[in-house]
Formats: C-alpha cells, sequence, structure tokens
C-alpha cells in the first residue's frame, strides 16, 4: 500500500516491492494494475533478506520499510502464520532491517521506517552499525495526554551524525475521532489511493 502511494503521488518515481507471504504479493500486485500503476510498480514475492542477491546493489534513493515490530515470544503469538510472521521477528530482525536497506541504497539514500518507540535504542543501534545515520525522527502517540508509542525514524547511508526531532504526532483527540493533522493524511491517501479495494526515474 505504501508503495502504491508513492507511485500515486510521485508520478516519475519507480517502485519496488518485496512481499515474503505470497497471497499478499498477489494482491499488491493485483492493486497496482487495479491502479494503473503495474508499469511503475514492480511486486516481488520474495525474503527481503536476499534481496541484494536480486537486485541491482547500491541502487535506490530510497527503502521504506514496516518491519515486524515485536521479538519472538514478546506478548502473544497469533495463531495464524502469516499474521504471526508479520507481527513478530520470526523471519526478519532489526539487523536484517538495517544490513538489507544498507546494502540496497545508494551513498546518500534515504531508509525510512516505523517502529516501537521502546525499541528506538535498539534500532538507532542496528543503523548506525550498518553505515546508515538516524536523522529525523518522530515519536507516534495516541493521545496528547500518552506516551509515544511508535516512532517514524529516516536514516541516511553515509550521513553524518545528527538528529532533528519533530514535533510528537498525535493520532486522536479526546473522544477518538482523528487530530486535524492526521485526518488532513487521511484524506490526502484517499484521494491518492484506489477507490476500489484495497525506481532515471528515482527508485524506491
Amino acid at each position: 500500500m505504501i508503495g502504491l502511494l508513492l507511485a500515486k503521488r510521485h508520478p516519475t518515481v519507480r517502485v519496488t516491492g518485496i512481499e515474503l507471504q505470497p497471497e499478499l504479493a498477489h494482491f499488491a500486485a493485483e492493486n497496482a494494475r487495479s491502479n494503473n500503476l503495474d508499469t511503475r510498480c514492480r511486486i516481488i514475492r520474495g525474503d527481503l533478506r536476499d534481496a541484494p542477491r536480486f537486485l541491482p546493489p547500491e541502487h535506490f534513493h530510497q527503502v521504506v520499510a514496516n518491519p515486524p515490530f515485536r521479538r519472538p515470544g514478546s506478548g502473544a503469538t497469533p495463531p495464524d502464520p502469516g499474521r504471526a510472521t508479520a507481527r513478530q521477528e520470526l523471519t526478519f530482525t532489526l539487523t536484517d532491517l538495517a544490513g538489507t536497506a544498507a546494502a540496497l541504497l545508494r551513498f546518500g539514500g534515504t531508509l525510512c521506517a516505523i517502529h516501537l518507540a521502546e525499541r528506538l535504542p535498539e534500532l538507532c543501534r542496528a543503523l548506525d552499525e550498518s553505515g546508515l545515520a538516524p536523522k529525523k525522527l518522530r515519536l507516534i502517540a495516541p493521545y496528547g495526554t500518552s506516551p509515544p508509542r511508535l516512532c517514524l525514524i529516516s536514516a541516511i547511508k553515509g550521513g553524518r551524525p545528527g538528529l532533528s526531532v519533530l514535533p510528537q504526532l498525535v493520532l486522536h483527540k479526546p473522544g477518538g475521532r482523528y487530530t486535524e493533522e492526521v485526518a488532513a493524511m487521511l484524506r490526502g491517501a484517499d484521494s491518492e489511493g484506489s477507490t476500489r479495494e484495497k525506481k532515471h526515474q528515482p527508485d524506491k
């Protein structure tokens, strides 16, 4: 979905998506075709850890990732194997994320990822060990009075040290409605995404 939105918003961008689960890879490819984005969105069914073997190394301008959040054994494991793989680091760890992104990105390229705020120290350490300098951080809280639960982070391959912490993103107002900022984001996504179900052009 993120790849489709990027392609929709940026008409000169080409997107390569990698999905481990066959049914989700098929679904993503169908969405690309139904949105007339299949000429710029390539969906590959494969293991992201193996991507440097079948994609050109140090080629991409940007890598965008929504990796599994939890360590194995942390919290309840969903009975469905697909959901378990998506939620827990059964096949893909923070070290895998940083190492794979570093192998695919050209010098100066950017990794953008979302993760648990509580694992931010681990995430920054993994990025630094792979030569990716964290440059921007935004914490995400469910309510203005709640501690942040998630974080958005961007890191640059070969970047200099120096992290900019952006204002916190609050998702909900008291009562549960979205904040104005989040509502505007969702309106933008709706206008750019599919109304059905739902990388020298820069490569992502």
